[in-house]
């Protein structure tokens, strides 16, 4: 029985060729200028609101149920369009592919977390070294002015 190989078969000198062209593969791959990203910009929330304004596209739909054929198809294509823009768009949304278990184990992890780093501020607040440096920052009052003042009065 013959039985053939799939890969081919080399020599260690072919080997220890391939081995050293293959790291400089990467290394061509760096040098090459990478595309930028192409980000939206921000947009307000009330052109993101309109994204998902589909009833007044149905509404259209309806109305054009009388028209000719081409009319209707048109609306529905524009519907399509614009729901599948929209659904594009829920999809960008960060965590959109958590189930709502993980996004309330992720929120109560992070508000624990939150809840410490808080609560090691107040403590760094309170530290002694912090309250002695703010008693040497602020000025002493100094109470002979105000007698002064007092007995300025008085002699009026």
């Amino acid at each position: 029985m013959n039985v053939t190989p799939s890969t081919p078969i080399t020599t260690p000198t072919q080997q220890q060729q391939q081995q050293q062209q293959q790291p400089a593969q990467p290394v061509q791959q760096q040098q090459q200028p990478q595309q930028p990203i192409e980000q939206e910009p921000t947009k307000p929330i009330e052109a993101i609101l309109e994204e998902f304004q589909l009833f007044p596209l149905l509404l259209d739909i309806i109305s054009r149920l009388k028209d000719d054929e081409l009319e209707v198809s048109r609306a529905v294509n524009t519907f399509n369009e614009r729901a599948s823009e929209a659904l594009k768009l829920l999809n960008t949304l960060p965590g959109v592919h958590r189930s709502p278990l993980e996004q309330e184990n992720l929120r109560d992890s992070l508000k624990l977390k939150l809840e410490k780093k808080l609560d090691l501020i107040e403590k760094l607040k309170n530290h002694k070294l912090f309250t002695d440096q703010q008693q040497q920052q602020t000025p002493p009052i100094n109470n002979n002015n105000n007698n002064n003042n007092n007995t300025d009065v008085e002699m009026k």
